[in-house]
């Protein structure tokens, strides 16, 4: 536990809070070499992302539908993007596109 005290405090000591931003957060993330998320889709009907792709999703469209996954069909899929569509607009007011 000590040495990783140590670590974490060789670690702060390499870089000064002012050189943190957004862009080096989004290159520590695993999903860095993909592109922005335009849609996030969440089956079952609940309202909520449980900390799902949450900067990831800052500038997408949140989808709820509230039918399972395993009932999920391409039905359910086409009403989604027509909902996207839709709002095409709305969500480039703000957006990094």
């Amino acid at each position: 536990m000590v040495a990783y005290f140590y670590f974490v405090l060789d670690a702060v000591n390499l870089f000064n809070c002012s050189d943190v931003d957004s862009a080096l957060l989004e290159s520590c993330f695993y999903t860095a070499p993909c592109q922005p998320v335009d849609i996030l889709l969440r089956t079952s009907g609940e309202v909520r992302l449980s900390d799902f792709l949450l900067w990831q999703s800052s500038y997408s469209l949140l989808t709820f539908v509230k039918v399972l996954w395993p009932e999920f069909s391409r039905w359910d899929l086409y009403a989604a993007v027509l909902y996207y569509q839709q709002n095409y607009s709305k969500l480039q007011v703000g957006s990094y596109v």
